[in-house]
């Protein structure tokens, strides 16, 4: 008897469930996914490069007598901002190369 049940019940599920299914693209599954991974992807390269330059800048103001220290710390904080401006020009640059900038 509860196997009867167990089976009508997971019946009446799966036939509930049918009207919620949609007809979805696997293309657009792969594109939301791909949005998603560059969306999080830009919020930890912003948030390694802010890190970065702040490091850069801690060094430079504790090296204050070391010019070697002093010079590394110039030239981290260089390559961080680098850094930055390439993430934020990212959508300018696939443009150029001819994607779709905006598929985000």
């Amino acid at each position: 008897m509860d196997h009867k049940r167990m089976i009508t019940g997971s019946l009446i599920i799966l036939i509930y469930l049918t009207g919620y299914a949609q007809a979805v693209n696997p293309a657009e599954i792969i594109r939301q996914l791909i949005c998603q991974i560059w969306v999080d992807l830009q919020g930890v390269i912003w948030g390694l490069a802010v890190l970065m330059f702040l490091y850069g800048g801690a060094k430079y103001a504790y090296s204050a007598d070391d010019p070697g220290g002093r010079k590394q710390a110039r030239s981290i904080a260089i390559h961080a901002l680098v850094g930055l401006i390439i993430v934020v020009s990212a959508s300018a640059i696939i443009a150029a190369a001819g994607g779709n900038p905006a598929i985000c």
